[in-house]
């Protein structure tokens, strides 16, 4: 479903911007940068930011409970967000089988990554 699709990108989007928000306060450039590769009978979406990042053990919280904040503790940052958008991504990646990936470290940024069947979109 590509409505559904396009939800997702802009959710995980929307992530990217928020955690990338303090390098303009900081006067570092934002990067979000996104990758969309076909493999076999899949495609395989990631979003990588150079944002505050998340802590290991912040990860397995994401999307849950509708809420999640994460902060940077040496740049004395605080993101705060609703938790929503990730967790609407990770309803609709559960109807297909599949899953959000999040790999990330504090102060360098993170990559969310997801993969569909080529027929659901």
């Amino acid at each position: 479903d590509p409505q559904k699709y396009m939800a997702m990108i802009f959710c995980v989007l929307d992530n990217a911007i928020k955690a990338t928000s303090a390098n303009a306060q900081l006067g570092r450039k934002r990067r979000i940068g996104i990758i969309v590769k076909k493999t076999g009978h899949s495609f395989r979406t990631s979003v990588t930011d150079n944002g505050c990042g998340i802590d290991n053990e912040d990860i397995p919280k994401i999307g849950k409970d509708g809420f999640h904040k994460f902060d940077s503790p040496s740049l004395h940052l605080k993101v705060i967000s609703s938790g929503l958008g990730l967790e609407i991504v990770k309803g609709f990646l559960k109807m297909v089988k599949s899953r959000l990936d999040v790999r990330s470290k504090i102060n360098r940024g993170s990559t969310f990554s997801f993969r569909l069947p080529l027929n659901t979109t």
